[in-house]
């Protein structure tokens, strides 16, 4: 049953590591754009282009800086939302489920994969993504750490969700 546990937040966390590598290619492809931006904005013979051009550079570069922030912020898994939670106050998730993400852009399936939300007892909720072929192992895994939570979704549990939150605290 340990092993089962330590397994389970092995797996949080690499999912946890995959998507600050995904952030930080996203980050750098905006970053390339401010540079392709600002440097074609300097051989725009259009002066309204060009300030187009500068605008949406500082504005890419603003966003670039909010995200390097949020990247920063939670840069080691174990301070990522979700294995504080874990950690510190497991009481505090009532509801876990999942969400199908399929990515498909113009019909050209990338990636399918699965969000587990864990709903808490405060509204908010908390997400992350797993290949189809970890999701099982996991939420086998979540069931054994977090036995006072419900699992799956339904309208009637969403319903007793809105209502409150510890209506699906299960003893």
């Amino acid at each position: 049953m340990q092993d089962h546990n330590a397994d389970t937040m092995q797996a949080i966390k690499t999912a946890i590591y995959r998507e600050r590598q995904q952030k930080l290619l996203l980050l750098c492809l905006i970053l390339l754009s401010v540079i392709l931006l600002g440097w074609g904005s300097s051989f725009q013979k259009e002066e309204a282009l060009a300030n187009i051009m500068v605008v949406s550079a500082i504005a890419a570069l603003l966003s670039a800086l909010l995200f390097i922030r949020d990247i920063m912020r939670f840069w080691k898994p174990e301070s990522s939302p979700i294995l504080q939670m874990m950690h510190f106050a497991p009481k505090n998730i009532v509801w876990i489920y999942v969400v199908q993400v399929n990515i498909a852009p113009f019909g050209i399936r990338l990636k399918n994969e699965q969000t587990i939300c864990l709903r808490l007892m405060n509204g908010d909720i908390l997400q992350i993504r797993f290949p189809k072929k970890e999701l099982q192992s996991v939420l086998n895994g979540l069931a054994e750490l977090l036995p006072h939570a419900t699992f799956g979704f339904d309208k009637a549990k969403e319903q007793l969700y809105r209502i409150h939150p510890s209506l699906l605290y299960r003893d």
